[in-house]
C-alpha cells in the first residue's frame, strides 16, 4: 500500500472522495435538457439549419447538450461560434454504438468572423461536461476523434469533468477496440478548466470499468496539446492522465498526456490528487499498461492531495515534466518503479517544492549520480544573469537534509550538472526553513559569486571582462 495520508478510506487508497464521486458520473448526463447533434456541414452555431437536421432550434442554455460526432466519416467539421454562447454539455466524437471498422471524426471549433468568442460550458450553478472521444465501449473499432480550438477561441468549463479519450461505462456488447481523442490548442485559444471556485476534474486517456466478458481494450488514448500563443488556466478538484481500472492483456495500453510547454499557463491548480501512469487494479489481468505524462514550463503548479506517478505494472510509464515550474505539494508523493520526475533548472528554479509534512518516495532508482533514468532527475543548467537567491532542482520544507542525501545516495535522485564551477548538494537553510538540492547566487558589485548549498565554499562563477573589453 502507498503511504498515504489516512485521512479517510478513500484517502488511503490514493484517490479522494470528491474523485470518486466525480468519475461516477455516466453517460446518463449527456441527457439532461435538450440534445442537439450537429448534423450541418462546415457552418455557423447560430444557425438552426445545422443541428438536428433544421428542426428544433441550437443549443444555447446550461440545460442544452451539444454534440458534434455525426458528420459523414473522414469529412472535417468546422463549427464557427457566430456569438458567446452557453451549454451544460458538449461532446465532439462522443461515439456510442457498435459499428465495426474506423471511424475519424475531427471537429473544429472557429469564430465567425474576427471577434474572440466564448464557448462555456456548465455554471456556477450546474457543472459542464466536455468529452471528445469518450464514452462507452461499444463503440468502433477503431475511433479516433479530434477536436481543435481555433485563433479567437474560448472553451470553457465551469465545475464538472472534461474526458479526453475516455471509457466511463461498459456497454452490452465489447470488440477489442481503439479510442484515440484528441484536443489542439491552436495559437491565439483558450482553454479554461474549471475556476477558482467552480472546480472540475480533468480526464485524459483513462478507462474506468471492468468487463465481465472476455473483450479488453488495446488502446484507449487521450492526448492534450497546446500551441506556441495559446492560453490555458486549470483549477481542478482531480487530475488523472493514463489510468487503467480495467481488464488489461499483454498488449493493453491506456494512454494519457497533457502537453502545456509552448502555452501560457497563467494556474495549474489542482486541489485533490494528480493521478500520472498509474493503477490501483491489483490481479494479474486488471490495470496494467497505464501510460501518462503530464508536462509544463514556465510556470507553477500545485497540488493539494497526493502525487502519484508510475506504478509496478507491466507496460506501464507515468512521466511529470517541468521546465523552468516549480510545483508545490502539499501531499505526499510516490515515484513508483515505472514512474519518473524529469527537471530542467534552465535559468530559474525548478522542481518539486514539498511541504513539512509530505513523504517523499522513490522507487525507481538509478545505476549512478548522473543516471537519467533515475525516478527524480534533475538537468541544472547556469541561472539567469539576474537570478540571485537559491537555485533548485528540489525543494523540501524543513529540515530533511537526511530524507534528502539518503534519496541522494541511492541514485533515486539523480542529476546531470551543466552549470560553470558550481556543484549541487543537499543543504537546509535556515532562513526559509527549507531543505534545497540546489546552489545558492549571491551577487556582488561586478561579480557574481556562488555560494556552495552546505554555505561552506564559495566558487566564483563569473567576472567581469576587463574594461574596454565589455
Amino acid at each position: 500500500m502507498h503511504p498515504l495520508r489516512p485521512s479517510s478510506p478513500a484517502r488511503r487508497i490514493g484517490l479522494s472522495i470528491p474523485l470518486l464521486a466525480a468519475l461516477a458520473v455516466s453517460c446518463a448526463s449527456l441527457a439532461h435538457g435538450a440534445v442537439y447533434s450537429w448534423t450541418g456541414p462546415n457552418g455557423t452555431w447560430s444557425s438552426p439549419a445545422n443541428w438536428n437536421g433544421g428542426v428544433g432550434g441550437t443549443p444555447g442554455s446550461v440545460a442544452d447538450t451539444a454534440i458534434i460526432n455525426s458528420g459523414v466519416a473522414l469529412t472535417p467539421r468546422l463549427v464557427a461560434l457566430d456569438g458567446d454562447t452557453t451549454v451544460g454539455v458538449f461532446g465532439a466524437g462522443f461515439h456510442q454504438g457498435a459499428a465495426v471498422g474506423t471511424t475519424v471524426f475531427n471537429t473544429t471549433l472557429t469564430t465567425a468572423d474576427s471577434t474572440p468568442r466564448t464557448l462555456t460550458v456548465g455554471s456556477s450553478v450546474s457543472g459542464g461536461v466536455i468529452r471528445v472521444a469518450s464514452g462507452v465501449d461499444t463503440f468502433a473499432k477503431v475511433d479516433q476523434s479530434t477536436l481543435t480550438v481555433s485563433n479567437g477561441v474560448k472553451l470553457a468549463l465551469v465545475g464538472g469533468e472534461f474526458m479526453v479519450g475516455a471509457i466511463t461505462t461498459t456497454g452490452t456488447t465489447h470488440t477489442h477496440s481503439e479510442l484515440i481523442g484528441t484536443v489542439s490548442l491552436a495559437a491565439g485559444s483558450s482553454l479554461d478548466v474549471g475556476t477558482t471556485t467552480n472546480r472540475s476534474t480533468w480526464v485524459v486517456g483513462r478507462k474506468n470499468v471492468t468487463h465481465s466478458n472476455t473483450g479488453i481494450d488495446r488502446l484507449v488514448d487521450g492526448r492534450v496539446v497546446a500551441s506556441a500563443g495559446s492560453n490555458v488556466s486549470a483549477y481542478l478538484s482531480t487530475l488523472i492522465i493514463g489510468n487503467n481500472e480495467g481488464r488489461s492483456s499483454a498488449d493493453t495500453l491506456i494512454k494519457g498526456a497533457i502537453d502545456l510547454r509552448q502555452a501560457t499557463v497563467s494556474a495549474f491548480d489542482v486541489a485533490g490528487d494528480a493521478v500520472i501512469g498509474h493503477s490501483l487494479r491489483v490481479g494479474a489481468t486488471q490495470g496494467g499498461g497505464s501510460q501518462g505524462a503530464l508536462r509544463l514550463a514556465n510556470t507553477s503548479a500545485r497540488v493539494g492531495g497526493n502525487l502519484l506517478i508510475g506504478d509496478n505494472r507491466a507496460n506501464s510509464d507515468g512521466l511529470l515534466d517541468l521546465a523552468n515550474t516549480t510545483l508545490s505539494l502539499e501531499g505526499n508523493a510516490v515515484i513508483d518503479l515505472s514512474g519518473q520526475v524529469s527537471i530542467l533548472a534552465g535559468g530559474t528554479s525548478s522542481g518539486l517544492r514539498l511541504s513539512a509534512t509530505s513523504a517523499l518516495t522513490i522507487n525507481a532508482l538509478g545505476a549512478n549520480a548522473s543516471d537519467a533514468n533515475a525516478g527524480y532527475f534533475i538537468t541544472f543548467e547556469n541561472p539567469d544573469n539576474d537570478f540571485t537567491g537559491i537555485y533548485f532542482g528540489l525543494a523540501w520544507e524543513g529540515d530533511k537534509v537526511a530524507a534528502m542525501n539518503n534519496l541522494v545516495g541511492n541514485f533515486a535522485i539523480t542529476w546531470d550538472n551543466q552549470m560553470t564551477l558550481l556543484n549541487p548538494t543537499v543543504f537546509y537553510d535556515l532562513g526559509s526553513n527549507t531543505t534545497y538540492l540546489g546552489v545558492h547566487v549571491v551577487p556582488e558589485p561586478g561579480t557574481w559569486v556562488f555560494g556552495a548549498l552546505a554555505g561552506v565554499t564559495v566558487l566564483l562563477a563569473r567576472r567581469r571582462k576587463a574594461a574596454g573589453n565589455p
